[in-house]
């Protein structure tokens, strides 16, 4: 029996510190049941499905005359990750409103030892600096961003089926900037799965054929 869960997760404020180089910059969410157990280039898809953008009409309206703001907040369903506006970078201590919000559907296990999920923040760029501005070059579309950082927050206590938190998420040293990060999560319903098992029979038996049975599972699936 598996537990569905409605997850908000919620970028409010960004702001650079130290980041390395000037350009165009993104964050792109997906939730997991577990960290990989390396520091992969590539992580997997993510588990959660992200499925709706909260208030994107009448924010999207609000920074329309925001010149730092290139792209708007977006999903993918192939990578089910979430994006946030994509914004550019100028200068030291430089503050981005985002205002980005997105509504996850995530499945996970009613009876598992673990009480956490996790949520990958990889910080996007591409280069696009002051010169490439002031010849009104072409942005660079979203293809060309490349993943420079990543950081992972733990979402806890998910066996009391409710949950709010605030995380002032920073990058590594050389992408040094801070995304003001709000996740609430609350569980909304129980999902029965269905398991198939395959039965071999044993040598000798005279049957060699494989039989497949489907059963409703009423405990781990």
């Amino acid at each position: 029996m598996n537990g569905i869960f409605e997850v908000v997760v919620h970028f409010n404020k960004f702001k650079n510190i130290d980041l390395f180089r000037q350009g165009l910059y993104t964050i792109r969410a997906t939730i997991h049941s577990k960290k990989p157990e390396d520091d992969a280039k590539m992580l997997p898809v993510g588990e959660g499905m992200p499925y709706y953008l909260l208030n994107e009409k009448k924010v999207h309206e609000r920074l329309s005359q925001n010149k730092k703001i290139v792209y708007p907040s977006k999903i993918s369903d192939s990578l089910r990750a979430f994006y946030s506006k994509t914004f550019r970078v100028q200068y030291v201590d430089q503050e981005v409103d985002l205002e980005d919000a997105c509504l996850f559907r995530f499945e996970r296990k009613a009876k598992t030892n673990s009480d956490s999920c996790y949520l990958a923040l990889e910080l996007l760029f591409a280069e696009y600096n002051s010169t490439d501005y002031a010849m009104r070059k072409e942005y660079p579309p979203p293809e060309q961003f490349e993943m420079v950082s990543l950081k992972w927050l733990t979402i806890n206590k998910f066996k009391a089926g409710h949950g709010s938190g605030f995380y002032p998420a920073t990058f590594d040293d050389s992408h040094f900037c801070l995304l003001d990060t709000m996740l609430h999560f609350m569980l909304i319903d129980y999902q029965f799965r269905q398991l198939s098992i395959t039965w071999k029979p044993p040598p000798g038996s005279g049957k060699n054929q494989f039989y497949e049975l489907t059963c409703k599972t009423f405990g781990d699936s």
